[in-house]
C-alpha cells in the first residue's frame, strides 16, 4: 500500500501515514496527520477519502481513549456533514465536540468547536446566535495574540452582519481581515473575505464590482485545484450576479456548473440555494415547467435540512410561478 507524507502542523514533524489503513497500523502520534489527511481531502472535494481518513480517527481515539483525539474526529465528521448538508448532524458533532473541548481543557479546540457551531446558525437562518458565538471565538483569540484566529473571527463576524443587513460594520470587519490576510499571507481567507464583499455588492445592485470579486475567487480556486465549498459558492454567486444583471446565458451556464459540482459533492445544503437560483433564472426565461421542478429540488433539500432562509425564498419564487403560470392559463383561455 502506498502512503502520504503529512506534516503535523504543531511539531513540524513529518509523518507517513497509509493510504490504506486500519487503527493498527497507525500509532497514536499519527492520529494527528491522519486528520490532517482527512481535512486535506475534504478541501480538495474528494467527501468519501476524508469520511475513510475521519473514522480511522476515531478506530485511534476508541483504541486509546484519548478524549482529545475522539474531539478532534467529531470537528472532522461535523465538516464532512456541514458539506453534505446534513446541518442538524454536524450541530450535534459540533456540540459534542465543544463539551469534550472544555472537560478536557482543550482552549484550542474550545475556540474551534465555538467558531463551528457560530457557522451552522448561520446556515441555519440564525444569525443572532451566529454573531453571538462569533464575537466569543474573537474575544479569546484577541486576548491570546494569534494573527490567524483574529483574522478567521473578524471574517465570520463580518459575514453574520452582511447577513443581518448591516453592512457598513460588515465592510469594516471585513477589510480589517483583508489586511490582516495580506499581512500574514493568509491567501484561503482573503478570498472569503472578498466573497462576502461581493455578496454585499449584489446587494448593492453593483452587479460588474460582484463579478469581479467571485471571477477573481474562481480564478484562484482553479489555480490551486481546488473543487469545495468556497468554488461552488463562488460559481453560484457570479451566476446570481449574472442574472441580476440581466445576462441570462451566463447566468446559466455559471449555475448548472454550480449545480454539477454540489451534486458531485453531495452538498444539500448548497443545492437548495443553487436550485432555487435556477428556478429562478428559468422562470425567467419562461421555462415554467422546468421552473416548478427546480422549485421542487429546493423545497425538499431545503425541507430536509430545515434551512428556514432558503424555504422563505422558494415560496417567494413560487408566489411569481403561481402569477406566471395564471397569465398563461389566461392567455390559453383567450
Amino acid at each position: 500500500a502506498g502512503v502520504c507524507q503529512v506534516k503535523d502542523l504543531q511539531t513540524g514533524a513529518k509523518q507517513d501515514v497509509p493510504l490504506e489503513a486500519d487503527a493498527a497500523s497507525v500509532p497514536k502520534s499519527g492520529a494527528r496527520a491522519a486528520s490532517m489527511l482527512s481535512e486535506l481531502l475534504r478541501r480538495t472535494g474528494d467527501i468519501e477519502g476524508s469520511a475513510r481518513y475521519a473514522e480511522l480517527v476515531l478506530k485511534v481515539a476508541d483504541a486509546t481513549g484519548d478524549r482529545r483525539i475522539r474531539a478532534g474526529w467529531l470537528n472532522l465528521v461535523g465538516l464532512i456533514h456541514q458539506e453534505r448538508g446534513e446541518l442538524q448532524r454536524a450541530l450535534e458533532c459540533f456540540e459534542e465536540f465543544l463539551q469534550l473541548s472544555r472537560e478536557t481543557g482543550f482552549a484550542q479546540g474550545e475556540q474551534s468547536a465555538l467558531n463551528q457551531l457560530a457557522g451552522i446558525y448561520g446556515l441555519r437562518g440564525q444569525p443572532e446566535k451566529s454573531l453571538a458565538y462569533y464575537r466569543q471565538c474573537f474575544e479569546a483569540s484577541d486576548k491570546s495574540g494569534e494573527p490567524l484566529g483574529r483574522a478567521i473571527h473578524l471574517h465570520n463576524i463580518g459575514w453574520t452582519l452582511e447577513l443581518m443587513g448591516r453592512w457598513t460594520e460588515a465592510a469594516e470587519h471585513l477589510h480589517r481581515t483583508i489586511a490582516l490576510c495580506e499581512e500574514h499571507g493568509f491567501h484561503d481567507l482573503q478570498l472569503a473575505a472578498r466573497m462576502v464583499l461581493g455578496e454585499m455588492s449584489v446587494k448593492r445592485s453593483d452587479h460588474e464590482n460582484a463579478a469581479l470579486m467571485f471571477s477573481a475567487v474562481i480564478k484562484a480556486e482553479r489555480e490551486t485545484h481546488h473543487s469545495g465549498r468556497l468554488l461552488r459558492a463562488a460559481l453560484s454567486n457570479l451566476g446570481w450576479a449574472h442574472y441580476r444583471a440581466g445576462n441570462l446565458a451566463r447566468a446559466e451556464e455559471t449555475l448548472d456548473e454550480a449545480a454539477r459540482l454540489s451534486e458531485t459533492a453531495g452538498d444539500r445544503s448548497h443545492l437548495a440555494t443553487v436550485s432555487r437560483r435556477r428556478a429562478e433564472l428559468a422562470l425567467a426565461q419562461g421555462r415554467l415547467n422546468a421552473a416548478a421542478a427546480l422549485l421542487a429540488q429546493a423545497t425538499r433539500h431545503a425541507s430536509d435540512l430545515h434551512l428556514r432562509k432558503v424555504q422563505g425564498e422558494v415560496l417567494r419564487v413560487e408566489a411569481l410561478l403561481s402569477e406566471a403560470q395564471a397569465r398563461t392559463d389566461a392567455a390559453l383561455d383567450h
